[in-house]
């Protein structure tokens, strides 16, 4: 038991959601509210005040800040040379832009380097390098691209306009300059800071008892999960459901005929749909315990109930798994895929504008091509260019883009276009799909799509700021957390 405790206190302590953990402490005892007593003697577990949780956390997240713009310039600055090369554009882009992929070469005196993380759309400038050019901190280099996602051996792809300039697949010396996108961590900042201010809906008045209370979690204390406490409730998803009690039994028990979980995932799986303790629960398991099997199950379950769920992880490919995971699910199982409705996989509107230019459906896996917002977004302007007159000028826009470069103004319509009929996907969305940073975007925000459910995936690997992003989202009622508390985070290097 206290190596239990040990782990879920790893996993826990750095969210700020301590008290998550003792709903797992009351399913091992069969009795809430016991095993309070452990808690006393922890070095500053919880947060004073919530002034207190501001400081800490910010003061945190800055230092990230810091650290990522440190990375950044170490590497992607005029006096490194790397490697690089050109492929023409892939599936999804334009055919007017072309790649170029970037392999960084360490310092001369170490092997070791810290890859940064950039996110998608970054700004990247860079040159061929020639010969004989001294290239300082100060040198200003004429090229430029953007950060993309592609198949690529590369440390980093660029998304370049124009044609390609360089023998394709050759080799050549690279020089780079980039500033930190810190737009992610900056989202998180603003999280953090905000989330004392937000009234998510267990916290609005006559909603008590109905949803978590964020103000209560943030601060960790715990009091609420003792049983007896006045702040103590259990949520049960039935009672959430639009959907009659009849037909919510034939979903469960298909539900539990379909994914036969043993009794460990069947406790997490109570313990996340019918028996959720202040609306907050905790899943943690070294790899290949079922934590992915569980989550499918709690996922499926709560959509088949009539609840909007928001899936999210620190990482477009630990969303990409758990979403590839939850759409095998319903793809074998047509009563589940007509209960659980769309799945939408939300990237930045950037991208998805891209890709929509680009005429191909994804260069994303066959499993999640389909799911992809801007291919749902092309379909419904297909289906609706007669009813909808953002639906018409998007395609008469997009067809125009595919004959000429369009003007400035051009590219705003189309952009505006665009984002009306994404909302229009999100509207009919009942699970999205994205990373924590990304559920800061305002296209999503202001979007009718309100969950209920906030399931994050990998959560032992995500800073605190991140969390915060998504437990900001007003409707909010039932947050799960799904980690490995023996997994840190990684950082990619050269050893």
């Amino acid at each position: 038991m206290e190596w239990y405790k040990k782990c879920l206190i790893a996993l826990a302590k750095p969210f700020g959601l301590l008290p998550v953990i003792l709903d797992f402490f009351a399913l091992l005892k069969g009795k809430a509210g016991e095993g309070l007593g452990w808690l006393h003697g922890l070095n500053s577990p919880v947060f004073f005040d919530d002034n207190d949780r501001v400081c800490r956390l910010l003061k945190a997240s800055k230092n990230e800040r810091y650290q990522q713009q440190r990375e950044v310039l170490d590497v992607l600055n005029p006096t490194r040379c790397h490697e690089g090369w050109c492929t023409e554009s892939n599936f999804g882009l334009p055919a007017s832009t072309h790649l170029v992929h970037i392999k960084f070469s360490p310092v001369r005196s170490s092997n070791d380097l810290v890859i940064p993380r950039l996110p998608e759309g970054t700004k990247v400038h860079f040159e061929w390098a020639t010969e004989g050019i001294h290239y300082s901190m100060e040198t200003k280099l004429a090229k430029q691209g953007a950060v993309t996602q592609s198949d690529s051996n590369a440390d980093l792809v660029l998304r370049v306009t124009g044609q390609v300039t360089q023998a394709v697949g050759v080799r050549f010396p690279i020089v780079t300059f980039a500033v930190a996108n810190t737009m992610p961590i900056d989202a998180q900042i603003e999280a953090l800071g905000e989330a004392s201010n937000v009234f998510v809906f267990g916290d609005r008045p006559g909603n008590e008892g109905q949803g978590l209370s964020l103000r209560r979690t943030l601060l960790a204390h715990g009091t609420e999960l003792e049983y007896g406490n006045q702040g103590y409730f259990t949520l049960d998803v039935r009672q959430m459901s639009p959907i009659s009690p009849e037909n919510q039994q034939e979903r469960l028990e298909h539900i539990w005929h379909t994914f036969r979980l043993d009794e460990t995932q069947r406790r997490a799986f109570m313990a996340s749909v019918t028996q959720i303790v202040c609306g907050v629960s905790l899943i943690q398991g070294p790899p290949g315990t079922g934590k992915s099997s569980t989550a499918k199950a709690i996922v499926c379950a709560a959509a088949a109930l009539g609840c909007k769920i928001l899936l999210v992880a620190g990482s477009n490919k630990g969303i990409d798994n758990l979403a590839e995971t939850v759409i095998k699910a319903l793809r074998r199982d047509e009563r589940l895929q007509h209960w659980c409705g769309q799945l939408v996989r939300f990237r930045t509107p950037r991208y998805q504008l891209e890709r929509a230019r680009g005429g191909e459906s994804s260069d994303e896996g066959d499993n999640l091509s389909n799911y992809q917002a801007h291919v749902l977004t092309i379909k419904y302007a297909h289906e609706h260019a007669t009813t909808d007159k953002y639906a018409r000028s998007l395609m008469e826009r997009l067809a125009a883009d595919k004959q000429r470069l369009l003007s400035r103004e051009e590219r705003k319509c189309l952009k505006g276009d665009y984002e009306r009929c994404v909302l229009e996907v999100l509207e009919n969305a009942k699970i999205v799909a994205t990373t924590l940073s990304n559920a800061s975007q305002d296209l999503l925000r202001s979007s009718s799509f309100k969950p209920d459910f906030v399931v994050c995936d990998e959560a032992a690997q995500c800073q605190e700021g991140e969390i915060a992003i998504a437990l900001t989202m007003p409707s909010t009622r039932i947050m799960v957390l799904i980690g490995d508390p023996q997994q840190p985070a990684t950082r990619a290097r050269y050893t």
